[in-house]
């Protein structure tokens, strides 16, 4: 696991001027990484000629080695055969899907078994997708592009302005461990975004995780390490409250409502996030 980027000291002592800028990766450039589990050699070999020049791929035998390769790279979406010796890709899924360490992971299930009480139990896991064989070339590789498009698209829309005070929108399931963890993040900033000195140490203590795992899940989710998110947090709730105040607001004052120590520091961050100054909204 890569060591926390530099940016996300921004969140341990309050949002102040001698925070780092923030460096984002254009991770659109990069290709997604997928595992495909299945103990058919030739099976592999097929669904590698149909993926190899859009995707990097890991492959693997059984769910038991796919386990191993999930623990030591990052995968990005897994493609599973259902039946399997050791572990099969029902068990795969559920372990996938149990873990919040990879609950975030997208899974397509391929079978030549065609039976709706599988299927069922498959979508009632968390399973994304499940296509019987022989399937066609092009909905596989369309389905898979999908999949891959939606998990950008929470992304994308957790990175846009007043989209953090309502993730409703983002369509993740009920009582999934993804929306548990983020319900969670959420729940914890609107309790403490107003204070300066609740930052990244703090925050992950209250999440209950290692500092890691809440940002490797950070990162999966929302597409920002964890000092981003707490300051595009605050960033929405000082515009809330100066769209509130109707002209009547102080940016001094919002910027220390919302756990900024340096106003400058709140409007320079500001004018990057929404292009436009706090005092556009603002007598002061």
């Amino acid at each position: 696991m890569k060591e926390m980027p530099t940016e996300e000291l921004s969140a341990v002592n309050g949002m102040s001027e001698e925070d780092n800028s923030v460096v984002t990766e254009d991770n659109s450039l990069q290709k997604a990484t997928l595992l495909v589990v299945d103990d058919n050699h030739d099976m592999r070999r097929y669904i590698r000629s149909l993926l190899k020049n859009e995707y990097k791929l890991l492959e693997a035998e059984n769910g038991v080695e796919a386990m191993k390769i999930i623990e030591k790279h990052q995968v990005d979406l897994i493609v599973s055969d259902l039946l399997m010796p050791e572990m099969d890709g029902l068990e795969l899924s559920k372990r996938v899907k149990e873990n919040l360490a990879t609950s975030h992971i997208p899974f397509l299930i391929l079978t030549a078994v065609h039976s709706e009480e599988n299927e069922k139990k498959c979508y009632s896991i968390g399973v994304d997708e499940y296509l019987c064989k022989p399937f066609d070339a092009d909905i596989f590789k369309y389905r898979i592009r999908n999949i891959l498009t939606l998990r950008r698209g929470y992304q994308e829309r957790l990175s846009q302005p007043a989209v953090l005070s309502d993730i409703s929108e983002l369509g993740l399931i009920e009582e999934s461990r993804d929306k548990i963890f983020m319900d969670r993040a959420m729940e914890l900033m609107k309790l403490h975004y107003a204070e300066a000195e609740y930052g990244l140490d703090a925050f992950v203590r209250d999440m209950g995780y290692s500092k890691t795992l809440v940002n490797q899940k950070m990162q999966s989710l929302a597409g920002m390490p964890i000092g981003q998110f707490m300051k595009n947090f605050r960033l929405d709730m000082g515009r809330q409250l100066l769209e509130q105040g109707k002209g009547d607001a102080n940016v001094s004052e919002v910027a220390y409502a919302v756990g900024f120590n340096d106003p400058k520091y709140f409007t320079k961050c500001f004018k990057q996030r929404f292009g436009c100054l706090p005092s556009s909204f603002s007598h002061a």
